[in-house]
């Protein structure tokens, strides 16, 4: 199975590859796992993302309006503008062609709850 990461997860990264201090950021170096194959790395059970557009039909380049959580088979999303949710079966539908999210509504409370809570954060 696929290990989920997050892209803050690079900097401390990058910066453990250059022995170079900035140990206070957030996210957490993955560097023993590139440098050993057989070292293991924690799978995170769900991953968030948030953006704030700059073109398109909603733009917000001053906030994020666009936030996302995904777990190993589902990602939801939520569109601040126009107040819109998607959930897409990232194994059934790779290229998240097809909403799901009236058809899933266990998965959505879920998904929905932690990805709420890390808006307000």
């Amino acid at each position: 199975m696929i290990k989920q990461r997050e892209s803050i997860d690079i900097l401390p990264t990058l910066l453990d590859l250059t022995e170079t201090q900035g140990n206070d950021l957030p996210g957490k170096s993955i560097i023993k796992f590139l440098k050993n194959k057989d070292s293991d790395l924690e799978n995170k059970s769900h991953v968030f993302s948030e953006t704030g557009a700059l073109q398109g039909p909603y733009p917000s380049p001053m906030e994020p309006n666009v936030f996302c959580i995904k777990n190993y088979r589902y990602k939801l999303i939520f569109m601040k503008t126009p107040n819109e949710w998607k959930l897409f079966d990232l194994i059934s539908d790779p290229m998240e062609k097809n909403n799901i999210f009236d058809e899933n509504s266990e998965i959505v409370n879920e998904l929905k709850t932690k990805l709420e809570l890390w808006i307000k954060r």
